[in-house]
């Protein structure tokens, strides 16, 4: 064999190789962009958090510990470009304290409705909170906030990079918090 062959052979196998070793590669970054699509997507899906991952949540986005005392504890919690949690507890008068000294304040909105602004938000039950909670409600059959249950309530509302909602049911002693971070 002439060692010009002897080139063209060894050149032959070489450019096969990188062929070989560029589709493997292509072939694993591919996998990889479409895990990482898959994730990020499983990931902005809002999804009910169990009892043990709701208080670690709810302290990542709102920086405040809930009360001590939280019956019944359920939540929905979003974490992508914006998080979010929605979470509904039963408590006792020292709870709703705890709540109103925690995320009351001066720049904080605080408001007992009336009968007629109950009225009102149990007509606009499907956005008082956020407009996804009722979607997300009603694809998974689960309900956490429904305003005909609301007999008399309060409201705290705050807006800015860590906002929240708050309504707090006096009678039945229910509080439902929509906190989120941008």
């Amino acid at each position: 064999m002439s060692r010009r062959k002897l080139y063209i052979a060894i050149s032959g196998l070489m450019l096969l190789s990188l062929v070989i070793v560029l589709t493997i590669a292509g072939f694993r970054i591919k996998q990889r962009v479409k895990s990482f699509i898959d994730m990020a997507i499983e990931m902005e899906k809002e999804r009910e958090l169990s009892v043990e991952e709701i208080r670690p949540a709810f302290l990542r986005i709102t920086k405040h510990e809930l009360p001590g005392k939280a019956d019944n504890l359920r939540a929905v919690f979003q974490q992508f470009r914006e998080s979010y949690i929605f979470v509904r507890f039963e408590t006792d008068a020292e709870g709703i304290e705890y709540i109103l000294q925690e995320f009351g304040g001066e720049r904080v909105i605080s408001k007992a409705l009336d009968m007629d602004d109950l009225r009102a938000m149990k007509k606009t039950n499907r956005r008082f909170f956020s407009d996804s909670l009722p979607y997300w409600q009603n694809e998974n059959g689960v309900c956490l906030f429904d305003a005909n249950d609301v007999e008399s309530c309060r409201v705290l509302e705050y807006s800015g990079y860590r906002g929240y909602k708050i309504l707090i049911d006096d009678q039945e002693n229910t509080v439902y918090i929509f906190a989120y971070q941008r």
